[in-house]
């Protein structure tokens, strides 16, 4: 994901443990924020491969292609109950086609990480579990 926003948010002279959050709210308050989801293609085993996540595919091999825009409008952030939605709710990328579920062994070995957290997610906030 590549942030196309004009608009850039300061750095914080002093970064606490919500910074970024922070930075959120005030930045969604007053302006949109607009992103390109980007991927990559497979070039060669070689010099691209699916099993080996220490190689860095090379972007004049594999060059990035805009997939999807994200559009987020300006909004207020964390009113109500949304903070306790959002912690409540987990993500996983297999919840998807077949044909576009992530290769690799580094996201089969993610892919039990983000059940356990969305279990873990679930019972800390008293929702039910679902696991896709």
């Amino acid at each position: 994901v590549r942030p196309t926003s004009a608009h850039r948010s300061p750095k914080p002279p002093t970064l606490s443990g919500d910074y970024l959050r922070r930075a959120m709210v005030a930045h969604l308050a007053a302006h949109e924020a607009t992103f390109d989801l980007l991927v990559q293609f497979q070039a060669d085993g070689t010099h691209t491969p699916i099993e080996d996540a220490s190689v860095e595919w090379k972007e004049n091999l594999s060059p990035y292609h805009r997939v999807a825009g994200l559009h987020i409008p300006p909004q207020p952030v964390g009113e109500g109950d949304a903070d306790a939605r959002c912690e409540a709710s987990s993500f996983n990328p297999w919840h998807c086609l077949s044909e576009h579920q992530p290769l690799g062994n580094m996201n089969r070995a993610r892919r039990d990480i983000y059940t356990a957290m969305a279990e873990f997610r679930a019972k800390a906030h008293r929702m039910p579990t679902r696991v896709d």
